[in-house]
């Protein structure tokens, strides 16, 4: 135990000196202060090959001729980052005579590529999943993302999606439509080794409101086969599923792949019918998220909970243990019908964001951005069952530290080290952040 206190010690010491050696990346002039205000006479785009000049203006959220603060700028740099299109965004802003003139320089991805699949399911050898499809993250050159793969071994399967993040001009709407075959092992201790087969087809439509507030409805349709057909609700042994749902979502995050400030809040209620317009079940979900930076220190909490009411088939049962994890527990799954995750993290630079380039003459390749943060973090979290009463008791919980590297491409990698209650502790090695 004092073991692991020193070991605590020394990182959150090695965090609080990294706060002051380095500090954030500040868009502002020399001599201007976040609030004050500068005219913007002409905006000039460079370096978009192929990405249609629109796409990006319209995240500016004013016109050529109006006052914008600094900080303001610098969320509009963020928010084209937020695109996923370029590996870096950058903002100048040039004086002409009597213009000020908003140079925005932009290095393009790759965004129309193979993909080649090779996934360890579940953080498991033995569970592989292979194949392959094709991606354009940047279809028309109007940020639509178009996916077709495929895969064999582990839960083997095909899906289609296509999204389109804004269209209607300044009515700003939003649609997605996937179609999927997955053949699913089912996790449930109600009968063993289940899998089930899958094909849905979902569609949804949305609208944004200003920058950060967004109204999403979405309609689906399933059939699901069970291995077993006593885990279907019918006597066929085939389940036939259709419903739809809302969603609000609130959202200021600055970066979306690593956020250093900002808030999420989520709210969402999904109604499914079984069979039959008499049965079924309603899902309630919320997510809220909590970003603040001190000096170059980052803060973030998140509390995320999930409910199922009424007829439940054993397939649509909640988990935590795959896609949401307890660290301390992270191998572990605990199964239900309701849930409760709720984190807490403290991420520090140890190598600030930088930018290299493999070729000076393949945009792709130039400006790739690299980062290392360390981090301190603890959750906890439940899942149960009614009539189980809901206690302090039964959370699972874990705390620790790791490395998060910020790779190119959003790519993130994490290294993590984490214990339980009991102080038995666990290697993790994950990707993307863990919220």
């Amino acid at each position: 135990m004092v073991k692991i206190l020193k070991i605590g010690l020394i990182v959150l010491f090695l965090g609080t000196l990294a706060t002051h050696i380095w500090s954030q990346q500040r868009f502002y002039v020399k001599g201007q202060a976040p609030g004050d205000s500068i005219r913007i006479d002409r905006v000039v785009v460079v370096g978009n090959l192929r990405t249609k000049k629109p796409i990006i203006l319209r995240e500016l959220e004013f016109r050529p001729g109006e006052a914008v603060t600094w900080k303001n700028l610098e969320l509009a740099q963020k928010r084209i980052e937020n695109l996923y299109l370029f590996n870096r965004v950058q903002f100048r802003v040039l004086k002409f005579d009597t213009e000020n003139v908003l140079k925005i320089n932009v290095t393009e991805r790759w965004t129309l590529f193979p993909i080649p699949i090779l996934n360890f399911n579940e953080h498991s050898f033995s569970k592989i999943s292979y194949g392959g499809g094709v991606a354009d993250y940047n279809f028309r050159g109007r940020a639509e993302k178009i996916i077709l793969i495929g895969w064999a071994g582990f839960n083997p399967g095909f899906e289609f999606s296509y999204q389109n993040g804004w269209f209607g001009g300044p009515k700003r709407y939003f649609a997605s439509l996937s179609a999927h075959s997955v053949q699913v092992a089912n996790h449930t201790t109600a009968f063993k080794d289940l899998e089930s087969r899958i094909n849905g087809l979902s569609i949804g439509f949305g609208r944004r409101f200003g920058i950060y507030k967004f109204i999403n409805f979405g309609t689906n349709i399933e059939q699901v086969k069970p291995s077993n057909p006593m885990a279907a609700l019918r006597s066929t042994g085939r389940d036939f599923l259709w419903g739809g749902g809302v969603s609000l979502k609130y959202d200021n995050r600055d970066l979306h792949e690593y956020p250093t400030f900002g808030h999420l809040a989520e709210l969402g209620v999904h109604k499914a019918w079984l069979n039959s317009w008499g049965k079924g079940y309603t899902s309630y979900l919320y997510d809220f998220r909590f970003y603040h930076s001190f000096r170059s220190a980052i803060f973030a909490v998140r509390t995320f909970g999930e409910f199922l009411d009424g007829d439940i088939p054993v397939y649509k049962r909640l988990f935590l243990g795959y896609g949401e994890r307890i660290r301390g527990h992270f191998s572990e799954t605990f199964e239900g019908e309701k849930r409760l995750l709720n984190s807490m993290e403290m991420r520090f630079p140890i190598i600030p964001k930088r930018y290299y380039s493999l070729s000076q003459k393949i945009p792709a390749l130039k400006d790739l951005e690299f980062a290392v943060y360390g981090t301190l973090f603890g959750d906890t979290g439940i899942v149960w069952t009614q009539p189980r009463r809901l206690a302090l008791k039964h959370f699972q919980s874990g705390f620790g530290m790791g490395i998060n590297m910020l790779l190119p491409y959003s790519n993130i990698v994490r290294f993590e080290f984490a214990w339980n209650e009991n102080l038995e502790g666990e290697f993790i090695f994950d990707s993307n952040v863990a919220f």
